[in-house]
């Protein structure tokens, strides 16, 4: 799951002798609201579309270098360090870079989503199980060891640290009919939150896939 792996085309970018209108094309073609500048191979930043549209269409992009963010990733990093670049700096896309730090391509949000849906099994059949409790009360062996004794298998568990010293711990299993695995949780004393089954589950996947779809496409 490295970031080359879901990398998009290397010719979404801009040279340094590219108009501002140009730019405008590109982000409206790709429906994204950041663009890369580049001087020959070398990454000079990224332009937003605020900075673009208040700049005259016949500007030559050299003179935005100033304004461009030097955000990206490498091309050997996990794509939940460009999940991570993304959130942290609002970003619609993330540039990739070589190790000699030339510039390979870039991700878009929407590949991203996909991917982190996709490798996390989020799209597959099942439910979801969200846990709270004591940061120091946590471990995943107990957990694990718990739903085996129900035959129950995990596709990935998600840790939040929004609410220290809770937090919530999310997992998403195979298991259609949670009832039975809910007074397992209960038993040994595990608060549930909340839980989503498959039907429902997927219903919210789809709606929020597509409120971030209609987001991209503003």
């Amino acid at each position: 799951m490295l970031s080359v792996d879901i990398m998009a085309n290397s010719n979404i970018k801009v040279s340094m002798t590219n108009t501002v209108g140009e730019a405008m094309d590109l982000l409206n073609n790709h429906k994204i609201r950041h663009i890369p500048l580049l001087k020959s191979k070398a990454f000079m930043g990224i332009i937003d579309e605020t900075t673009l549209k208040n700049t005259t269409p016949s500007t030559i992009m050299r003179e935005l270098v100033n304004k461009g963010e030097k955000k990206f990733v490498n091309d050997t990093d996990h794509i939940l360090e460009a999940a991570k670049v993304m959130v942290d700096n609002e970003l619609s896309i993330v540039p990739v870079l070589a190790q000699d730090q030339s510039y390979l391509g870039l991700i878009k949000v929407e590949d991203l989503f996909n991917e982190i849906v996709s490798k996390f099994g989020l799209n597959t059949e099942g439910s979801l199980l969200i846990i709270e409790m004591q940061q120091q009360d946590f471990q995943l062996s107990e957990l694990i060891r718990i739903l085996e004794l129900e035959n129950v298998h995990l596709f990935s568990v998600l840790v939040s640290l929004n609410y220290l010293p809770l937090i919530e711990i999310t997992l998403k299993t195979d298991i259609k009919d949670i009832n039975s695995i809910l007074q397992t949780l209960e038993r040994y004393s595990y608060k549930v939150k909340a839980y989503f089954e498959n039907d429902q589950y997927s219903h919210q996947l789809k709606d929020r896939y597509e409120s971030l779809m209609s987001y991209l496409n503003v």
